[in-house]
């Protein structure tokens, strides 16, 4: 007689989340290889150099909006002077334009 072990059965498969309570067909689900949707915040905190008093920006982390208009902050490290400071993430030829159109001025 052979028997089962109950902790090697298959289980039962897992039910589909909840219907969508339209007729459209759901939206697409991203893949997690892909570049989020999503635009993200660049976290910085400002750091004095205490020889010579300048600023400077060092980037800390990443923010990223919630549906609710709430931000998800993610830190790879802590501001020793406790401030944060978040900012729209820009790409690298708007920061260029940026700095052509600063010194046109």
């Amino acid at each position: 007689m052979t028997q089962t072990n109950p902790s090697t059965r298959t289980s039962a498969p897992r039910r589909e989340g909840r219907r969508p309570t339209s007729d459209a067909p759901p939206a697409p689900q991203e893949s997690r290889n892909e570049a989020p949707s999503k635009p993200f915040q660049t976290v910085y905190t400002i750091v004095e150099r205490e020889r010579d008093g300048q600023k400077f920006w060092l980037k800390i982390g990443a923010a990223f909006v919630n549906r609710d208009g709430s931000l998800h902050v993610k830190l790879d490290a802590m501001p020793t002077n406790g401030q944060l400071h978040i900012r729209e993430s820009k790409s690298f030829e708007d920061r260029q334009q940026d700095v052509e159109q600063a010194v046109e001025q």
